[in-house]
């Protein structure tokens, strides 16, 4: 009897802790999250000096 009232009790408690965090799928996404910010300072740099490149290259044409 005493086992079947702590297996119930048991059923009952274990839904309710809460489960501990994975730390490998915390890093992952913090990874993701840099690569993608890097990825896009690289390409904001290379559109700026496009952009650049492109005005000068313009100003030169438009005044012989």
């Amino acid at each position: 009897m005493t086992r079947l009232l702590a297996l119930s009790l048991g059923w009952l408690i274990a839904p309710t802790r809460p489960r501990p965090d994975s730390e490998r799928g915390l890093s992952q996404s913090t990874e993701v999250a840099i690569l993608l910010g890097a990825a896009a300072a690289v390409a904001i740099v290379i559109m700026v000096f496009i952009k650049t490149y492109v005005s000068h290259r313009l100003g030169e044409v438009q005044n012989p």
